[in-house]
């Protein structure tokens, strides 16, 4: 009984050393709040870019600003002309604090296009693989010029090193159609790496109890039960 709650213990010791997950929420916000592509909000253990696009990001509090959708800020927002080549894109790097492991499970933001020339399909890719696969896909709603917002959409990438994310706009009309972006929320969950020692020491720990158990095992509970009754009769256990 004795063993199986050190093992028991010993695990939830492992478990805790090797570092758990932290609780999914929102690790990075882009409002443009303030009339800046600087991230809003940042989680304490990454460091984010501004954002950008391979054009001229513009930032802007021209009516209609963001509106009609959960989490609207309602003042700034980015924007940029041209989308109409499916290599245009917006673009953020995020940068774990040394010994941090970053994973992205979604992502969600506001837009507004061009009536029915703006873009209609949305790609999140990443330098994870060169921006060759999309980590996620959507569809843009460009059949008026009000705000819609994307919804919450799953993105699956774990990553301990430097990562810039784009989102790519397509299927314009024409050439010249504008997209305007708010609110681009990064959710996700930041855990600590364990040194290899904390490793060994969690692993070195497990095989001595689970050694303790088998050797207790062997013994069998006849044994156990004379060294119980031997303990208690205050004589000395033998063998």
């Amino acid at each position: 009984m004795i063993c199986r709650a050190l093992t028991l213990n010993a695990a939830l010791l492992l478990t805790c050393l090797l570092g758990t997950k932290g609780a999914r929420a929102q690790i990075l916000v882009y409002s443009f709040t303030g009339n800046t592509t600087s991230a809003t909000s940042v989680n304490s253990s990454i460091a984010a870019s501004a954002i950008s696009t391979n054009g001229t990001i513009s930032v802007s509090n021209s009516s209609p600003v963001s509106s009609g959708y959960t989490g609207a800020t309602g003042s700034f927002y980015g924007t940029d002309n041209g989308w109409g080549s499916a290599g245009n894109y917006f673009q953020f790097t995020i940068t774990p604090n040394a010994n941090e492991r970053v994973s992205i499970t979604s992502i969600n933001l506001g837009y507004r296009t061009s009536s029915t020339s703006g873009p209609n399909a949305l790609a999140v890719k990443s330098s994870a693989d060169g921006y060759t696969s999309s980590l996620a896909v959507g569809s843009l709603t460009n059949a008026d010029t009000s705000w819609h917002s994307l919804g919450a959409t799953s993105v699956t990438l774990t990553f301990t090193s430097a990562t810039t994310f784009r989102i790519y706009a397509s299927g314009a009309a024409t050439n010249t159609p504008t997209w305007r972006m708010d609110d681009l929320t990064i959710n996700g969950s930041v855990s600590a790496i364990p040194e290899p020692s904390t490793y060994a020491l969690g692993v070195s720990t497990l095989v001595f109890l689970a050694a303790l158990r088998r050797r207790r095992s062997a013994l069998g509970p006849d044994s156990h039960a004379r060294h119980a009754r031997e303990a208690n009769d205050g004589a000395p256990p033998r063998g």
